[in-house]
C-alpha cells in the first residue's frame, strides 16, 4: 500500500511495475502496472531490465532476499529502513532507505533517483559490488562453512 500511495505523489514520468498477489484498480493508480504473482524466473527477468528495485516492506524480521536480488541485478535500491536492511544498505552509497511506512519519503526518493540517473547508476554498481563482496553464493557458502566449523569446535570441546 505504501508504494501505491507513493505512486500518487511522484512527480516524475515513470512506470512502476508491481509484482505480487492481489487485485489492483488500475484507474486509481495510473503509474502502476500490476504484473500479478510471477514465477521466480520471470521476476528475475523483470529485475534485469529495471532501473530501481523498491522494497517498501513493513515486515522487518529475518533476512531480506528481495534486496539482495535487486543488488545482484544491478538495480538502484530503495528500501524501508529497518534492522534487516540496515546491515545491507548504506544510505546514499549503495542504495537509499526511507522511513518505514512513509509514502511521501518514498515518493521523494523515487523522484530524486529519476532526476539523478548517473548517481542512481553509481549506487546500483556499488550495490552490486556489496553483493559480490558479502552476499554472493560463494561468500554465503564460506560464511556457512565457517559457522559450521565453529559450531563443531564448540561441540567437540
Amino acid at each position: 500500500q505504501i508504494l501505491l500511495n507513493a505512486s500518487l505523489k511522484i512527480k516524475a514520468d515513470l512506470d512502476i511495475l508491481l509484482a505480487g498477489k492481489g487485485n489492483l484498480p488500475a484507474h486509481k493508480y495510473p503509474k502502476v502496472k500490476h504484473l500479478g504473482a510471477l514465477p521466480h524466473e520471470k521476476l528475475l527477468e523483470h529485475l534485469s531490465k529495471a532501473h530501481v528495485l523498491c522494497n517498501p516492506t513493513m515486515l522487518c524480521k529475518g533476512f531480506d532476499t528481495t534486496t539482495l536480488e535487486g543488488m545482484a541485478a544491478k538495480c538502484s535500491l530503495l528500501v524501508s529502513r529497518c534492522e534487516n536492511t540496515e546491515d545491507v544498505i548504506i544510505d546514499g552509497i549503495n542504495g537509499f532507505s526511507f522511513t518505514q511506512g512513509n509514502a511521501n519519503g518514498l515518493a521523494e526518493k523515487l523522484d530524486f533517483l529519476y532526476g539523478h540517473r548517473e548517481l542512481a547508476a553509481k549506487m546500483a554498481e556499488q550495490g552490486y559490488q556489496t553483493y559480490l563482496e558479502k552476499f554472493s553464493a560463494e561468500k554465503m557458502a564460506q560464511k556457512y562453512d565457517r559457522l559450521f566449523k565453529e559450531r563443531m569446535e564448540i561441540e567437540i570441546k
